[in-house]
């Protein structure tokens, strides 16, 4: 069922509220209190059988330990043009944000996370755009793209690492942040930083994760 961006935004509020992001100094996020029942919960709403979990309602251990990178080094993304993939609640771009990128793109091929993006944007006093898109569908970007968490499926890793890497020839900074997901292919990657950092055990499979950072060759 098609549902509008303003039914979409109510959704959002509804489901989820303003919360510190763990591991993150400053910045909050519209976050759920469970995530099975608000998975059940967004598939009756949209009228699907099947939904993939509600990535925008979470602060994923990839992305914090990609935005926790990128606030210990914010040289990384001061004045530069940001794309944050897969983009889930925006976390990773608004910390880009923060931290006075010239502009950011939050790209996720569900709906619902422009809205969740754009309400956290609000909430931490940055602007951004955030869009519904099909990132493999798309040419290679250029600038700074940063993705985090993207492999924990087979077929969504493939097709996403392919597109990453097409950038990375094509000229683009790629950076990665992924908490030892299975589908992981590292292979030409140089690792950055390795982080432990708060989790929660409604995602993970304890109180704390550790991810890895790296860059894209």
């Amino acid at each position: 069922m098609e549902r509008s961006a303003e039914e979409r935004r109510a959704f959002v509020l509804a489901q989820t509220r303003l919360a510190p992001v763990p591991g993150l100094e400053g910045v909050l996020l519209r976050t759920a209190d469970a995530a099975f029942p608000l998975w059940h919960e967004a598939a009756d709403w949209l009228k699907r059988g099947e939904l993939a979990l509600p990535f925008w309602a979470f602060p994923w251990a990839g992305g914090v330990g990609l935005a926790h990178h990128l606030q210990l080094h914010p040289e990384l993304v001061a004045g530069r043009q940001v794309t944050d993939v897969a983009s889930g609640s925006g976390l990773v771009g608004i910390v880009a944000a923060k931290l006075g990128a010239a502009q950011v793109h939050c790209l996720d091929i569900d709906p619902m996370a422009a809205e969740a993006a754009a309400l956290n944007a609000a909430a931490n006093g940055v602007e951004l755009v955030a869009e519904t898109a099909d990132v493999t569908a798309l040419a290679p970007r250029g600038g700074l793209i940063l993705a985090g968490d993207i492999c924990y499926e087979g077929p969504m890793a493939g097709a996403m690492l392919a597109w990453l890497r097409s950038c990375a020839q094509a000229g683009a900074e790629v950076m990665l942040g992924d908490p030892g997901r299975h589908y992981l292919d590292a292979a030409g990657m140089v690792c950055l930083g390795r982080y432990r950092l708060p989790s929660s055990r409604e995602l993970e499979a304890g109180d704390e994760a550790d991810c890895s950072v790296y860059r894209l060759a």
